[in-house]
C-alpha cells in the first residue's frame, strides 16, 4: 500500500469544510472594536502562528498577539533568534474578539474558512498550532477522525501533504502562564516544541506532494498476488 501522509485522505462520507465563514452565526464583529482581525506579522521565515481568538488588548490595539500571551511568546522566541512581528505571520482561530469566555467548538467551526483560506494565500512552511482551539481549527478539517484534545498532538512535527506544511501543535503561552508553577517541565517542554518548530526551515515538499496515488498498481488475480507477495519477501521488502 502507497503511503498517504500523517493525515489520512477524508473519506466519501465526510463533507468538506465550509469555504465561507458563517460570522452571521456567532456576531461577536458586533461587540468588537477591532472586527474581523486580519493576519499580522511580516512572515519572512515562513512561520503561521495561530492561537485561539484575540485578547482584550488586541481588540483595543488592532492586531494579533498584542496581548500578555503575545508578550510571553515574543519573550521566548528571541533568544532562538526569532522576531515575532518580523520573522511569523500571526492569527488565531477566531479573528474577533469573542470575550472573557473565550472560544467555543461551534464558534471554531463558524471561523475556520478564515484560517483555511489564510494558509492557501500564504502558503508557510511551518503553522504553529498553539492551544486547543487552533488544533480544532486545523487538524479536525485534516484528520478523518475525532481529534481529540490537546495532548493528543503537542510536541508533533506534523508534514501534511493538503497544504505543503509542517503542522506543529503546542500549548498556548496563557495556558503554560496558568500551569508553570504546578508543572515547571510543562515550561520545559513548551521550549523544546517552539525550538523544533522554528528548526524547520522548508516545506516538508519543495516541489511539491509527491503524487502517491499514481505509484499504486492494482493487481486482481490472486495467483498473481501471491507472486508479487513472495517476490517482495524473497528480496527483503518489508
Amino acid at each position: 500500500m502507497a503511503a498517504t501522509g500523517f493525515f489520512p485522505p477524508a473519506t466519501s462520507s465526510q463533507a468538506p469544510p465550509p469555504s465561507v465563514a458563517r460570522c452571521g452565526q456567532c456576531k461577536f464583529y458586533t461587540g468588537c472594536k477591532s472586527p474581523k482581525l486580519p493576519v499580522g506579522g511580516l512572515g519572512r521565515r515562513g512561520v503561521l502562528i495561530v492561537g485561539a481568538a484575540p485578547e482584550a488588548q488586541d481588540d483595543a490595539l488592532g492586531g494579533h498577539w498584542r496581548g500578555p500571551g503575545g508578550q510571553r511568546l515574543r519573550g521566548e522566541l528571541s533568544p532562538l533568534g526569532w522576531d515575532l512581528d518580523r520573522d511569523c505571520w500571526l492569527y488565531n482561530a477566531l479573528i474577533c474578539h469573542p470575550g472573557p469566555d473565550g472560544p467555543a467548538a461551534d464558534q471554531v467551526e463558524h471561523c475556520r474558512p478564515n484560517l483555511l483560506g489564510l494558509i492557501k494565500k500564504l502558503q508557510p512552511a511551518v503553522v504553529l498550532l498553539m492551544g486547543e482551539a487552533a488544533v480544532q481549527s486545523l487538524i479536525k478539517p485534516l484528520w478523518r477522525d475525532s481529534p481529540g484534545g490537546l495532548l493528543r498532538w503537542t510536541g508533533w512535527r506534523i508534514p501534511d501533504q493538503t497544504i505543503n506544511a509542517w503542522v506543529c501543535p503546542t500549548w498556548d503561552p496563557d495556558e503554560i502562564a496558568a500551569k508553570e508553577q504546578r508543572n515547571p517541565a510543562l515550561l520545559l517542554w513548551w521550549r523544546r516544541h517552539l525550538k523544533a518548530a522554528l528548526g524547520l526551515t522548508a516545506k516538508p515538499w519543495p516541489d511539491g506532494p509527491p503524487d502517491y496515488l499514481a505509484r499504486v498498481e492494482l493487481v486482481y488475480d490472486p495467483t498473481e498476488a501471491a507472486a508479487r507477495v513472495d517476490a517482495m519477501v524473497a528480496a527483503g521488502l518489508p
